[in-house]
């Protein structure tokens, strides 16, 4: 494994964490400094977040607290960052248990 490798993983984690913190500033108004969005993943690796479901073998959801609000983000294992965050609300956000039990033609082969 040579340096590319490393440069792209890097590459990658910067742009996950610029993605989320885009989401949280237009689905949330809420601008979080490095410290907070420290803080949320900090939850998740110590356990004190709420786990929701697992979307692939790296990519899982989580309810986590910010401001007194519970949010939920996508958390990619591989690069120990928050991807993305998403409001609790609808079908949108509900889990794929939850969408199948609501929409079962959609989820039928």
């Amino acid at each position: 494994m040579g340096k590319g490798l490393v440069r792209k993983s890097k590459g990658k984690k910067r742009a996950q964490i610029r993605h989320a913190k885009h989401r949280f500033e237009t689905r949330f108004d809420t601008t979080l400094n490095d410290g907070e969005y420290l803080n949320l993943v900090k939850q998740i690796q110590d356990g004190e977040a709420e786990f929701v479901e697992r979307q692939s073998n790296r990519v899982t959801v989580w309810n986590v607290a910010l401001n007194e609000k519970v949010v939920r983000v996508i958390y990619d294992k591989r690069t120990k960052v928050i991807v993305s965050a998403l409001p609790i609300f609808g079908l949108e956000t509900a889990t794929k248990k939850e969408r199948k039990e609501v929409c079962p033609r959609r989820y039928q082969l």
